[in-house]
């Protein structure tokens, strides 16, 4: 199943990633990276699925990921 992601970078330079379907599920890292690679680590222990694909959508620019990260 695909998954929306919101991407932000905070004023203190950290990227928070969240999933909007699910409430209170996010994630705060140093990278985009490792925010993704964690948020994929939730997701494998909330929802028990290992074919996880996330549409990441920038809160920054506004613009979509033309690209799937799994």
């Amino acid at each position: 199943m695909i998954y929306p992601i919101l991407i932000h970078q905070t004023e203190q330079n950290t990227i928070v990633a969240l999933c909007p379907v699910i409430p209170d599920f996010y994630v705060e890292s140093k990278t985009v990276d490792e925010a993704l690679q964690s948020l994929q680590n939730k997701f494998k222990c909330y929802v028990h699925d290992s074919n996880i694909q996330f549409e990441i959508i920038s809160l920054d620019s506004g613009k979509k990921d033309s690209g799937i990260y799994a």
